[in-house]
C-alpha cells in the first residue's frame, strides 16, 4: 500500500493515473454520470466514497451540492494513508476537502459506520480493488433501506487498461533491463568529485565526463529505438525525459542533491509500475462482474443495473448499481 500512500501524498492530484488537466478532478461523461445520481439524493443524505484517494468524487459532489443548495454528509474511505485537505496548496480545493470526513488507512471491508446509516456509496475505480464479497457485505450492512451502491469499475479490455499494460512492459524493461541507473549514478559521483577540483568548465572538458555522456546518450537512444508503437514510445520517452532532466540540471550548486533526486525518480517509477499492475489485476471481465452480481444477490440486495460505460465510443468501464 506504500505505493498508493506515496502517490496520494505527493502527486498533488485528485485522480489516480492523472495527466494534464485531469489531475484537477473528473470531467465530461464521468462528471455528468455522478452529478445525475447526486441530484436524486434526499437533503442531508449520507454519501460515502470508496477508494477515495485524494477525494476526487467527494470534491465533485461538494461542488455540485454547493451549486444546488443541497446539504449532504460526505465521507471518503481509503486503504492508503491519506490526508487530502493537507495535500493541496489550492485554498479552494483544500477548503472543500476539509468538509469531508476522511477515513484513512481503512479498507472498505473494515469501515465501521453504523448499520443502516448510509444513503449512497460511490465507487470510482475502487470496489474492484477490494476483497469484493467482504466489501459488499460490509456496505450492505451500512446501507439504509433503498440505499444504493453505485460503481464504475475498470474493464479488462478498455484502452486505459491496455495502455497500462504497455506502461508496465516499457517501464520494467527500462528499469530492469538497462544499466541506465548505474551509468547516471557514476556520472553524478564523478561530477561530485570533479567540481571542487576543476570547476564547471574543467568538468565539461574532462574526457571521462565526455565518455560517460556519450554512453548515457547512446543508452537513451537504445531505449527509444527498441520500441515500435506510438504507445510504447510515449512511455519510453517519458522515462528518458525524467532521467535526462536530472542530468541536465547538474551544476556545482545542485550536485549534492542530484543523486538523491535520481534515486527518488527511480523509486517513484517503480511505484508507478506497482500501481499499474494493481489496476490491471483489478480490471473486470464479464465473468468477474457476474461473480460480483451473484455476491450481491446472495446478500439479499437488488442489482438494479450492470452495463458497460462508454466514453467517445470506447468501453471505458463497467457500471454496477446495487440497491438495498
Amino acid at each position: 500500500m506504500d505505493h498508493w500512500t506515496r502517490y496520494w501524498n505527493s502527486s498533488g492530484s485528485l485522480n489516480s493515473f492523472a495527466e494534464d488537466n485531469s489531475s484537477i478532478g473528473y470531467t465530461g461523461e464521468i462528471k455528468g454520470f455522478w452529478e445525475k445520481h447526486i441530484a436524486e439524493l434526499r437533503p442531508n443524505a449520507v454519501v460515502v466514497d470508496l477508494g477515495t484517494g485524494n477525494g476526487a468524487i467527494p470534491f465533485l459532489i461538494s461542488e455540485y451540492a454547493q451549486l444546488h443548495n443541497l446539504s449532504l454528509e460526505l465521507h471518503g474511505v481509503d486503504a492508503a494513508e491519506i490526508q487530502p485537505a493537507k495535500t493541496f496548496n489550492d485554498a479552494k480545493v483544500a477548503a472543500i476537502l476539509k468538509k469531508v470526513k476522511f477515513h484513512s488507512s481503512t479498507p472498505v471491508e473494515e469501515l465501521g459506520l453504523a448499520d443502516a446509516s448510509v444513503d449512497l456509496f460511490t465507487s470510482q475505480f475502487a470496489i474492484e480493488y477490494t476483497e469484493r464479497h467482504a466489501a459488499l457485505k460490509n456496505c450492505v450492512r451500512m446501507l439504509r433501506d433503498n440505499g444504493e451502491l453505485i460503481a464504475i469499475t475498470h474493464y479488462i479490455q478498455s484502452s486505459l487498461v491496455a495502455d497500462s499494460k504497455v506502461g508496465i512492459e516499457v517501464l520494467n524493461r527500462c528499469l530492469k533491463n538497462t544499466p541506465i541507473q548505474a551509468l547516471c549514478e557514476l556520472y553524478i559521483d564523478l561530477a561530485a568529485q570533479a567540481y571542487p577540483q576543476i570547476g564547471l568548465e574543467g568538468w565539461q572538458r574532462l574526457l571521462h565526463q565526455q565518455t560517460l555522456t556519450q554512453s548515457i546518450q547512446w543508452m537513451f537512444r537504445q531505449i527509444l529505438e527498441q520500441f515500435d508503437t506510438e504507445q510504447e514510445r510515449f512511455w519510453a520517452q517519458d522515462f528518458v525525459s525524467r532521467i535526462a532532466s536530472i542530468l541536465g540540471s547538474i551544476n556545482p550548486k545542485t550536485i549534492t542533491q542530484s543523486k538523491a533526486h535520481l534515486t527518488h525518480v527511480i523509486t517513484e517509477l517503480n511505484f508507478h509500475v506497482q500501481r499499474l499492475e494493481d489496476q490491471v489485476k483489478a480490471a473486470l471481465d464479464e465473468p468477474d462482474v457476474q461473480a460480483l452480481v451473484d455476491s450481491a444477490l446472495k446478500l439479499g440486495v437488488t442489482v438494479a443495473d450492470y452495463d458497460s460505460f462508454k466514453i467517445n465510443e470506447d468501453r471505458f468501464g463497467w457500471i454496477i448499481k446495487i440497491k438495498k
